[in-house]
């Protein structure tokens, strides 16, 4: 995964000063790259930007629970997509079964909510970073061992020849 800075976060809220606000808490967490959106159709074409994060509101259409419907068609385009749902919603069953789902996380709106939100988005970015390193370095590892196991062999060979 990318680093902070270069990801490249959706957010899907209907309500465009909450959009603002989650904008500028994830800029200021050192996001650069914030794309809104308030309606879920509107947001599936871009999905083959790949994102590295959606952060969405779980009822949309009046009240019409979506959550689900959009987790499913994020996995569908972009299975790498960590998705957060931060909403009003005060649903244990929807949050459970969210998280279920593939969900990263379900987060109510409080007035807390907004730090809690970018601190897990970027821990978890983070998080991603370094497992990608790690891997990397394992298979650079591997990669050696794949060279020196067979000169030690030749080597073994050759002195047990003497």
């Amino acid at each position: 995964m990318k680093s902070s800075d270069q990801a490249i976060v959706f957010v899907l809220d209907s309500n465009v000063v909450y959009q603002r606000i989650i904008t500028q808490y994830l800029q200021v967490a050192g996001i650069r790259s914030v794309i809104v959106f308030s309606d879920p159709d509107k947001m599936y074409p871009s999905l083959k930007l790949r994102p590295d994060v959606l952060i969405s509101e779980y009822l949309f259409n009046k009240n019409t629970l979506q959550g689900r419907q959009i987790l499913s068609e994020v996995r569908k385009a972009s299975p790498s997509t960590d998705i957060y749902f931060h909403t009003s919603l005060r649903d244990v069953d929807a949050a459970v079964s969210s998280i279920q789902a593939g969900a990263v996380d379900y987060i109510v709106k409080s007035s807390s909510a907004l730090d809690e939100l970018a601190r897990k988005v970027i821990k978890r970015m983070q998080y991603k970073s370094s497992l990608g390193k790690s891997k990397k370095s394992l298979r650079h590892l591997i990669g050696y061992l794949g060279i020196i196991i067979p000169a030690l062999a030749g080597m073994i060979l050759f002195y047990s020849l003497r």
